[in-house]
C-alpha cells in the first residue's frame, strides 16, 4: 500500500500527497465504500484526493469499495 498523507494543497486547501515515488496505474488505496443502503462511506483519501481540472489519478470500484489509481507517476 502506498503511504499517503494529508498536507497544504496548492489547488483546493487540503489534499493527499504521497510519501514515495508512484509509478503509473498504481493502486493507491480505497476512496469510497458502498453502504448495504446505497450510501457511500467516504474515507479521507476520498475526500481530499485531486480536485484539479487535470486530475492525476482516477477511480475504479471494485466489489464495494472504490479505489484509488495514479493516472501517470506522482
Amino acid at each position: 500500500m502506498i503511504k499517503t498523507f494529508l498536507g497544504p494543497s496548492k489547488i483546493h486547501g487540503t489534499g493527499v500527497f504521497c510519501q514515495e515515488e508512484v509509478p503509473a496505474h498504481i493502486n493507491l488505496g480505497v476512496a469510497q465504500v458502498r453502504n448495504p443502503n446505497g450510501g457511500y462511506r467516504i474515507t479521507e483519501l476520498g475526500k481530499y484526493h485531486n480536485h484539479s481540472e487535470n486530475p492525476n489519478c482516477y477511480n475504479i470500484m471494485i466489489g464495494n469499495k472504490r479505489h484509488l489509481f495514479s493516472k501517470r507517476s506522482l
